[in-house]
């Protein structure tokens, strides 16, 4: 699949809240901060732990299983126990919708 996919509605995603969506094959968390919609992976590299299930952290999500977080901005790990990055997602806002590009970036 490639291409941008609607996963959900922009109004259905408050400033600093996390949201699980699928597009295609890819298991996704959008993430809102400052008013800006991230797209990462879904689920932890290091301890398989659902990261909608965890917070945020300024522009960090936070592993709810190892405290682990990720740069929403990047896919760079910012804290241990994770040491690789998570995939990233092109994200547009077109009209009230939310589209995520599922080939990851």
């Amino acid at each position: 699949m490639s291409g941008f996919v609607k996963v959900a509605r922009r109004d259905e995603l408050d400033d600093g809240q996390v949201m699980a969506v699928q597009a295609g094959d890819a298991e996704i968390v959008l993430a809102c901060v400052a008013g800006e919609v991230h797209a990462v992976d879904a689920i932890c590299n290091h301890g398989h732990g659902y990261l909608d299930q965890g917070w945020l952290d300024g522009h960090a999500i936070v592993c709810p299983l190892h405290g682990g977080s990720f740069d929403l901005r990047t896919g760079a790990p910012v804290a241990p126990p994770c040491e690789q990055p998570i995939r990233r997602y092109a994200v547009r806002i077109e009209g009230g919708d939310i589209l995520v590009d599922p080939t990851g970036q």
